[in-house]
C-alpha cells in the first residue's frame, strides 16, 4: 500500500537523522546540536457523500416509457475522541561543517486511519407501458404497466479509511493529507444490492497550508485546526454530446442526462500534548 510505503520512509528518514547526528557526536557533547522531542495528538474526522441522478427523456409522462435513478453513498469518519499519537523532533544549533539541518520530523507512533460508517441508499423508476395492441397482437389485461419502484438501503458500521500525511518539497513547509485503500469501504452491500455502494472517487491529496510550519510552531497544550472541503462532478447530457464531462464544483441533480457528485468536508486537528 502506498501508505504504508510513505509511514516507512518517514520512520526511516527520522531513523537515519539520529544515525547522521550520532556521527557529529562530538558537536552535540560541546552542546553545538540540539534534538528536540515533542509529542502531539492529532485528530481527524468529517463527512463523504457521492450522490448520483440518472434521468431518460420523457419523464415523467404517464404515456411513454422512461427511467431514472438517484441515490447516495455516504461515509462519515472519525479518531472516535482518542486521536493518534504522532511525535515531532526538532534539530537546532550550530551544525558542523557541510552539515545539512533536516527538516522538522512529523512521525505517525501507530497506524493511521480512522474508523468509518458507510451507508448506500437507492431508488429507481420504471414507467412500464404495456407492449401490445395493433400490429403487436391482442392487449390480455394481464401486461405490467404503470410506474414500478425499486428501493434498497444498506450499511456498513464498521469499516477503515486509511490516511497519511506527505510533504510537499516544492513548497516549503507544505504538508498534504492523503487517504488510503481499504476493503471495508468497497462494494459493501453484496452482490443483490443494484446501486452504487462503494466509497470511491476520493481525493488523492488535500492540501494543509503552512501545515508543518504551524505544527512545528505549538507549544504544550496549544492546538491547530484546519476545515478541509472539495467537491467535483460529473455530467453527462446533450450539453455533453453524452460524452463524460468532469466539473469542479457539483453539477445540477436535475434533468434529462446523468449527474455525479462528490463532496468532502472533514477537520483535522492537531494538539501538542508534550
Amino acid at each position: 500500500m502506498d501508505l504504508d510505503i510513505k509511514n516507512f520512509r518517514r520512520f526511516a528518514l527520522a531513523f537515519i537523522s539520529i544515525l547522521f547526528f550520532g556521527l557529529a557526536a562530538n558537536s552535540v557533547a560541546q552542546g553545538q546540536v540540539k534534538v528536540e522531542n515533542t509529542l502531539y495528538r492529532v485528530e481527524v474526522h468529517g463527512i463523504y457523500t457521492h450522490d448520483w441522478h440518472d434521468q431518460s427523456e420523457l419523464y415523467p409522462r404517464s404515456d411513454r416509457v422512461w427511467s431514472q435513478s438517484k441515490g447516495s453513498v455516504t461515509s462519515g469518519f472519525d479518531t472516535r475522541g482518542k486521536g493518534i499519537l504522532f511525535r515531532g523532533t526538532r534539530f537546532t544549533g550550530q551544525f558542523p561543517t557541510g552539515m545539512t539541518k533536516p527538516p522538522f520530523q512529523f512521525i505517525p507512533l501507530a497506524r493511521t486511519a480512522t474508523k468509518a460508517s458507510n451507508r448506500a441508499k437507492g431508488i429507481s423508476k420504471f414507467n412500464q407501458i404495456p407492449a401490445c395492441g395493433g400490429e403487436l397482437g391482442e392487449c390480455t389485461g394481464n401486461e405490467p404497466h404503470g410506474v414500478k419502484t425499486t428501493r434498497k438501503s444498506c450499511q456498513k458500521p464498521k469499516a477503515v479509511l486509511p490516511f497519511a500525511f506527505d510533504y510537499d518539497e516544492g513548497v516549503k513547509d507544505s504538508m498534504t493529507f492523503n487517504f488510503g485503500w481499504h476493503k471495508s469501504n468497497y462494494d459493501f452491500c453484496g452482490k443483490k444490492y443494484p446501486f452504487p455502494d462503494s466509497v470511491d472517487e476520493l481525493p488523492k491529496t488535500l492540501r494543509v497550508v503552512r501545515g508543518l510550519e504551524l505544527v512545528a510552531g505549538l507549544k504544550r497544550g496549544q492546538k491547530q485546526a484546519w476545515r478541509i472541503s472539495r467537491e467535483h462532478g460529473e455530467i453527462r447530457d446533450e450539453s455533453t454530446y453524452w460524452e463524460p464531462k468532469t466539473t469542479k464544483k457539483c453539477p445540477a441533480l436535475t434533468g434529462t442526462g446523468v449527474r455525479r457528485c462528490w463532496t468532502i468536508d472533514m477537520t483535522l486537528e492537531v494538539r501538542r500534548i508534550k
